[in-house]
């Protein structure tokens, strides 16, 4: 082996080493990573899930102690100023909506006073309370007391607060002892719906426990109405006992309601007479995904290092071999450079003037391009809505000033990402769930961002042929809109409670005057008495017509509904009527099938109030020699009943109104003075809301039929 042989083995053996080195520290690096990077990642997620707990558990605690000290207000006031405690406690019931009734109880147990938000309370339905475990506790302890989470009638979610009082009024006829409220939790289950719906703050979600272990707030309620007892949960236990606890310990873990390994972190809420539970869980493969891909990515480092490392190693030994084969090509490469340095020359003294020639024009149209797009911007950055341009991907490609304002999005976050991929951003999540459910065009759909924040949304498709180029979504604050809707729809219920006691004292009194129970009437005073009996009837129906308008708005509007027989009551109905319809003259028939029909799904009540809608529409608007007929029938699974009548009809312009609050048509006002505009705008939401359909048929001069539709129970 001559000098040089000698000088190339080591060389080659130098490098191997420095190769063999460099991978040895690329794993010492990534071990010395990975083992802290591991306990900061369980650190974060504890916090992040204790976090998301405190919070519910903040705000729950917050809502019962705002409950607690209004209610405390009240006993102080009624204490000092006892012969006002009507008016207290119908003032505590304004001021607190969550409130359903507030009670008065003597030392016996016996209500002494009771109101209620809904309902009108008279001395007969006072009942007796000495049975009751808040009277027992407060009675014995003279302590506040509140109890476990129990279900109403109607599958509302309610608690019981009581507190003791001290105090002598002759008004009520006994000692007042104890003051009970009846309080909706339906903010407890807001507060769960709202964090665990909330993707800011990690996946997952949050469910509550009562102090015997009890579900009595969970994102899906069925297992709340089913009553679902979780105390077999370690961290159940533990939160109960009073402590924070977590499946970070493997004693601890569980499985969820879908038979997935979960994270959960569980904190105590204090409350009296016990403690309740807070957590906060996830499955464990959303959790710790980051994690494995962590430890995955740590592996696969490795293997590339050492591959890499493989490859230098057989491209160095390969190198060696043809040095004397680079350096004749080197030659060659000298040799073709020479050549193409020539032809360039020529071609790029070509391109030049070819250039130079183009120049000018580039320029001009430049200009003309840069003053089209500034003009554009300038309309879209000035635009008063809300404006995203979005690609046949979906992607943002453009969003407006406004649309950064409305969003709380910055251009720079949004830019490339697709509307589904910002849906982490909690104002942009409605939208994007607007636009994937209804992915065609768009008109004036509303979104409701967050509390006091609603947009309209309305899409521009932007087409080439059939092939989808662009979409211009716009967003129109309705904000302002929706307050005075609500506004509004809170005046007329609080004016309707305030008028239906004075209304009905005074129904009262009219009626003791017209059964003689106050004395002999002289006919002329009958008659006098009884035009106002039956005026103070059209305003009790006017303000009930009022308050369930405010209760379908709030969505408060119950539904009771029975398997029932139709026929049987459309039959009842209609014989209420026919004296009426003889009275003025008015032809009419109910038709009906031989067979029996199928009984349907209906609360009894609110299906009435649709037969007698159609019926005294039918008879106020159809003058005397007029012809009403009412149909029954049966078929694709559905009950169908309608009233044609030779009436007045509905004007042809009119006609996209006619179910919505307070809309009479112009041509019967003429004919028929009385009437809200509320009974069919009512009679649509109750029917639509057993799933049923309704429809109507009209022209004007010739008549209408009406028709509603009930599914029938498979």
């Amino acid at each position: 082996m001559n000098r040089d042989d000698n000088i190339k083995s080591l060389l080659t053996f130098e490098r191997l080493a420095v190769v063999f080195v460099l991978t040895l520290a690329l794993f010492a690096v990534n071990a010395f990573w990975f083992i802290p990077t591991k306990r900061e990642f369980d650190s974060h997620v504890l916090t992040l899930y204790s976090t998301k707990a405190s919070d519910a558990k903040n705000q729950i605690s917050s809502s019962i102690s705002r409950h607690r000290q209004a209610l405390e207000n009240l006993t102080f006031s009624i204490s000092t100023s006892p012969k006002q405690a009507k008016e207290h406690i119908s003032r505590a019931l304004r001021e607190n909506q969550a409130i359903e009734s507030i009670a008065l109880l003597g030392v016996s147990g016996q209500e002494l006073l009771r109101e209620e938000r809904t309902s009108l309370v008279t001395e007969k339905d006072l009942r007796q309370k000495d049975k009751d475990p808040a009277f027992q506790h407060v009675t014995k302890t003279r302590t506040p007391y509140l109890s476990p989470i129990f279900i109403s009638e109607t599958g509302e979610y309610l608690m019981q607060m009581a507190f003791p009082l001290n105090l002598q009024t002759e008004e009520l006829g006994e000692e007042p002892s104890v003051l009970t409220a009846v309080i909706r939790t339906r903010f407890i289950i807001e507060v769960v719906a709202q964090i665990s719906a909330a993707k800011n703050g990690g996946q997952g979600l949050i469910y509550v426990v009562d102090s015997s272990g009890l579900l009595i707030a969970h994102p899906d309620m069925s297992l709340v109405l089913q009553r679902v007892n979780v105390l077999d949960r370690g961290i159940v236990k533990d939160v109960l006992s009073g402590r924070e606890s977590s499946t970070f310990e493997t004693a601890k873990k569980y499985k969820n309601f879908k038979g997935e390994d979960v994270f959960a972190v569980a904190l105590p809420l204090k409350i009296d007479g016990g403690a309740w539970g807070v957590i906060a869980e996830a499955p464990e493969s959303e959790v710790f995904t980051a994690q494995k891909r962590m430890f995955l990515v740590a592996l696969l480092s490795f293997g590339i290092e050492l591959f890499f490392a493989f490859i230098i190693f057989v491209g160095y030994l390969r190198l060696l071999h043809t040095a004397s084969d680079l350096k004749k090509s080197q030659e060659d490469l000298e040799e073709a450079k020479t050549s193409l340095e020539i032809r360039v020359a020529a071609r790029t003294k070509e391109l030049k003037e070819l250039a130079e020639s183009l120049e000018d024009k580039v320029k001009e149209r430049t200009k003309e391009l840069k003053e089209e797009r500034d003009k554009t911007l300038a309309i879209i950055t000035n635009f008063s809505d809300g404006l995203l341009l979005l690609n046949a991907k979906s992607e943002v490609e453009l969003i407006n000033p406004e649309a950064e304002k409305l969003l709380a999005l910055k251009e720079a976050e949004a830019a490339g990402k697709t509307i589904s991929g910002l849906s982490v951003f909690p104002r942009i999540k409605p939208i994007s769930d607007l636009l994937q459910k209804i992915p065609s065009k768009l008109f004036r759909k509303e979104a409701k961002i967050e509390e006091n924040l609603v947009l309209e949304v309305t899409t521009v498709p932007m087409r080439r042929g059939r092939r989808l180029l662009e979409t211009l979504v716009i967003l129109h604050d309705v904000a302002r809109e929706k307050l005075i809707e609500r506004m509004k729809t809170e005046f007329v219920s609080l004016a309707a409670h305030q008028l239906r006691t004075p209304l009905a004292a005074i129904k009262w009194t009219l009626r003791m005057m017209l059964d003689r129970e106050l004395g002999p009437l002289n006919g002329q005073q009958k008659e006098l008495l009884e035009k106002t009996y039956k005026s103070n009837e059209r305003m009790v129906g006017l303000i009930n017509d009022l308050l369930n308008v405010a209760r379908i708005e709030e969505g408060r509007y119950i539904y009771k509904p029975t398997l029932t027989n139709l026929e049987k009551l459309v039959q009842s109905v209609v014989e209420s009527y026919k004296q009426e319809f003889a009275r003025k003259r008015i032809k009419f028939k109910l038709e009906k099938p031989e067979q029996p029909l199928p009984k349907v799904p209906a609360d009894v009540e609110k299906v009435t109030l649709v037969i007698q809608n159609f019926l005294d529409n039918a008879l106020g608007y159809t003058l005397q020699g007029g012809k009403v007929t009412a149909y029954l029938k049966y078929g694709k699974n559905e009950v169908e009943f309608f009233v044609t009548d030779t009436g007045a009809g509905i004007p042809q312009h009119q006609k996209e109104r006619i179910f919505t609050k307070f809309f009479r048509a112009a041509n019967v006002m003429r004919m028929e003075t009385e009437g809200s505009g509320l009974g069919l705008f009512i009679a649509k939401n109750i029917i639509e809301a057993h799933g049923g359909r309704i429809w109507f048929e009209s022209e004007e001069g010739k008549g209408s039929t009406f028709y509603f539709t009930l599914p029938v129970k498979q």
